[in-house]
């Protein structure tokens, strides 16, 4: 049986009796199972004699010293804590072993200012935090594997605000890894995320965020990405005005990911009510580069909600005088978006710019997404109110004179009143009907358009105006008979949507379309009578079958086409011997 006694350098002892066939390393666990230190943290020597094969059975170890019985001297062991060993295990190239010492560092971290089960304090000459800092220290220059192991474990073991730890992350920031730099950024952001002021009373977040803000301007997107995302969570919650104003300048970033992360990280401080974070967006919209202002229209535009900030809704409505064509049209989604949250006061504001936009702008594009954007407005979760009545009010405005609009407007336009009628809106129809209705020289894409708009209109059961559901039918039926081709094919499209209500009135100019000069208009009939026929119907049989001695085979093929559809076998044969061959 060997005698001892533990000495650590705070001046507690330690007394054990172990076998002296047991191992060194059986005494190192021994250790810490009462002291929390972990084996690999202990250096026990003898005298001046460090002990470090743990292999090695403890009488061969002490020597004669030890004795082999109840009167034998006792040995005097000193403990030293050491960082060394557990560094070399987080360096190995083993993975159990790299493992192993992240465990021990962590058991030796967090254990470091514990009493063991005596109340003997087991003090180590520095706090658990100023251990990962030097471990951190130890592994610069080792593999990026080893180094971010030690970063990830490191985050999750130390408080929020350590100074410790902050400062050993910022000594990370510069090291020649990417994915190391990266992964000293996001533990930064972990850091200061749950971090109050009280936390930063040595100034090591201030530090940090000065380390981060230079990250901004590191060669890799990627960790450029990361500074964005650690500054948005470490960013305080008063002042910091340079980390904002780094952040803003960032908007001109040449990676579209970094722009991203950027834009991203101004949203989330403006939206957390950081009026300053605004205001750092709101310098760029003077710069000379017309992309950086789009990028700040875009942040302002996400932010304005959140932030409810009055300089915000200013600059957007500033911003659609701009003379980037792109600035304006982002300027103009950015006020559609906060109308259709009715954010205050603002919205009917919002609406009133887009309508202006709409009547008065130089590009056709900006005025027809102007167009579109009041109609979804006016159809919309918020049409049914106020705010509903002064964007359809702003449509009828705009759509006052459809001559005067160029093609891609009015296109726009239509397509913007489609949508709004195919949801019931009759005002919208009531428009699409005057467009319809004066016709001349109106561009053909837009009157298709507005024709199958319509039918959809009067086909859907949501429809309460029956007069003007009347009205379109007649309009849609007319058409049939257009100059134009693909303005007939629309209008037999259109009707076949309307269902067998209008069968009597469209027979007879159905079956003459089965003799149109385009096939697609002939094709296009035959399936509309195949449609809306009842089955063996006599008449439409009859207008089928009286084209199938047509001089021209695309008609008598239309004709055979509706015949075989609308009758069965035993009737069109029939019908076809009464007609001829």
């Amino acid at each position: 049986m060997v005698q001892l006694v533990v000495h650590n350098i705070g001046g507690d002892t330690l007394e054990l009796s172990l076998e002296s066939t047991q191992a060194l390393a059986e005494l190192k666990e021994e250790v810490a199972r009462r002291w929390h230190f972990p084996p690999p943290s202990q250096s026990l020597f003898l005298e001046s004699v460090p002990l470090h094969d743990d292999a090695s059975p403890l009488g061969a170890l002490l020597g004669d010293g030890s004795g082999s019985d109840s009167g034998a001297a006792v040995v005097s062991l000193t403990l030293l804590v050491s960082l060394e060993r557990i560094c070399d295990d987080i360096r190995s190239r083993l993975r159990s072993t790299r493992t192993g010492g992240l465990k021990a560092l962590s058991e030796l971290a967090a254990r470091s200012d514990c009493a063991d089960d005596n109340g003997a304090g087991c003090r180590c000459g520095g706090a658990g935090s100023a251990m990962w800092s030097n471990a951190l220290d130890l592994l610069r220059g080792a593999s990026s594997d080893s180094l971010c192991a030690a970063i990830e474990a490191m985050r999750a073991a130390t408080t929020p605000g350590d100074p410790f730890a902050v400062a050993a992350l910022v000594g990370c920031l510069d090291d020649p890894h990417a994915r190391t730099r990266c992964m000293a950024a996001e533990g930064l952001g972990d850091l200061a995320t749950q971090a109050s002021d009280a936390d930063d009373a040595g100034g090591a977040m201030t530090k940090a965020l000065g380390a981060l803000c230079a990250l901004l301007g590191d060669a890799l997107p990627l960790v450029r990405c990361a500074a964005a995302a650690a500054l948005a969570r470490a960013m305080p919650k008063r002042g910091a005005e340079d980390p904002l104003a780094a952040l803003a300048a960032r908007l001109g970033d040449s990676d579209a990911a970094v722009r991203k992360a950027v834009e991203a990280a101004l949203v989330k401080l403006a939206g957390e009510g950081r009026q300053n974070a605004i205001s750092a967006v709101l310098a760029r919209l003077t710069d000379d580069d017309a992309r950086i202002r789009h990028r700040a229209v875009t942040v302002i535009g996400r932010a304005a909600a959140a932030a409810d900030g009055a300089c915000a809704f200013q600059a957007l409505q500033d911003s659609l005088d701009d003379q980037d064509v792109a600035v304006r049209l982002e300027a103009l989604s950015a006020l559609a978006a906060i109308a259709a949250a009715q954010v205050g006061p603002g919205a009917e504001t919002a609406v009133a710019a887009i309508s202006r936009r709409a009547l008065s702008d130089d590009e056709d594009h900006v005025r027809a997404t102007a167009i579109a954007l009041l109609g979804e407005l006016a159809s919309g979760p918020c049409g049914e109110g106020a705010l509903g009545t002064i964007a359809r009010q702003a449509m009828r405005d705009c759509l006052a004179d459809f001559g005067a609009m160029s093609v891609d407007t009015l296109r726009r336009a239509v397509r913007a009143l489609g949508a709004v009628v195919r949801r019931g809106g009759d005002w919208a129809a009531e428009l699409l009907l005057g467009l319809l209705q004066a016709s001349d020289g109106c561009d053909v894409v837009a009157r298709c358009e507005a024709l199958s708009a319509l039918a959809d209109f009067v086909s859907s059961t949501a429809v309460d105006s029956v007069a003007v559901s009347n009205v379109a039918s007649s309009v849609v039926i007319s058409a049939l008979r257009d100059d134009d081709a693909c303005v007939r094919r629309a209008a037999v499209l259109a009707v076949s949507k309307l269902g067998g209500f209008v069968w009597e009135e469209t027979m007879y100019s159905l079956g003459e379309r089965l003799e149109d000069d385009d096939p697609r208009v002939r094709c296009a009939a035959a399936s509309a009578i195949a449609r809306l026929a009842p089955r063996n119907d006599e008449k439409a049989m009859a207008a089928a079958a009286a084209r199938l001695h047509h001089s021209d085979a695309c008609v008598r093929r239309a004709a055979a086409d509706a015949l075989t559809s609308v009758a069965d076998t035993e009737h069109w044969w029939g019908v076809v011997q009464a007609f001829g061959e």
